[in-house]
């Protein structure tokens, strides 16, 4: 017996959970069916087969294989399945890691021919939401420019962080990719100086120095601000910091979003 799964026109996306911060897989459309086959009919009760679009990714499972495919999870036999059973329930399987289901298909006792009557649509009508890694972070409560000295910038506050786990770690001021990929890391710094000064930001990753911008001021400046960006081939446990130097004395910083701020943009997957 086998079951014909319809070409698409929209593609899917699947979250991968085999391991923590796995990540999202975009599927693309298929344009002709898909056949899969289902195993023989117990010959006493009826079962349901779970159909499933599947995810597997050596690099996070352990499995040996890198493949999104189609196939079919065996039910056990249960007298009082229902093709609307919920997933776990009479003998109809879970979902499996990495995977989004597509149909239940209800196979009675010896039979030998599934009709679609039997199948149950578990697709939904709408993609899942693409979840992409994104933080941004500023300072709100205000400190006191250290002078002279390369200082990591005191950031309290997180406007957003959207990554599949939370990017922001507050306590080391710093910013996790937490999914592997291709980022652009970008920061700003505003300074209230009255005399001449030498400026500098870098941006850090993993504790060195990857792109950075210097400045020096021959005289005052009220709300002069300095900025740096750069892309960064990240793995999901790199992490990036915003350090300054200025040489001005120990003036306030300014707060607020506007004034300093370090943002970290997931833009695609690693080449």
């Amino acid at each position: 017996m086998s079951v014909d799964v319809d070409a698409d026109v929209a593609g899917a996306i699947v979250t991968g959970d085999a391991t923590t911060a796995q990540g999202q897989y975009h599927v693309p459309l298929h344009s002709a069916n898909i056949n899969v086959d289902i195993a023989a009919a117990d010959g006493s009760h009826q079962r349901n087969d779970l159909i499933i679009l599947e995810i597997k990714d050596d690099t996070h499972d352990s499995g040996g294989s890198n493949v999104a495919r189609v196939r079919v999870v065996t039910g056990t036999p249960n007298g009082s399945a229902a093709k609307t059973d919920a997933l776990g329930v009479n003998g109809t399987p879970s979902l499996p890691a990495s995977s989004i289901a597509l149909a239940v298909v209800n196979v009675p006792a010896t039979d030998t021919t599934i009709e679609t009557a039997q199948a149950d649509d578990r697709r939904g009508l709408a993609l899942p939401k693409l979840v992409v890694p994104a933080c941004r972070v500023y300072d709100a409560t205000g400190f006191n420019f250290i002078n002279g000295a390369l200082t990591k910038y005191p950031f309290d506050t997180a406007s957003f962080d959207t990554g599949p786990v939370a990017m922001f770690d507050a306590a080391n001021n710093r910013i996790y990719a937490r999914q592997a990929g291709l980022y652009r890391i970008s920061a700003i710094s505003q300074w209230n100086f009255t005399t001449a000064a030498d400026l500098l930001l870098r941006i850090y990753v993993n504790g060195t120095t990857k792109g950075q911008n210097q400045t020096h001021l021959t005289g005052g400046a009220n709300g002069y601000s300095t900025g740096v960006s750069m892309t960064w081939s990240a793995s999901a446990a790199d992490y990036f910091e915003l350090f300054y130097y200025q040489d001005a004395g120990t003036p306030a910083a300014p707060t607020g979003e506007a004034a300093s701020q370090l943002s970290v943009e997931w833009i695609s997957a690693a080449s």
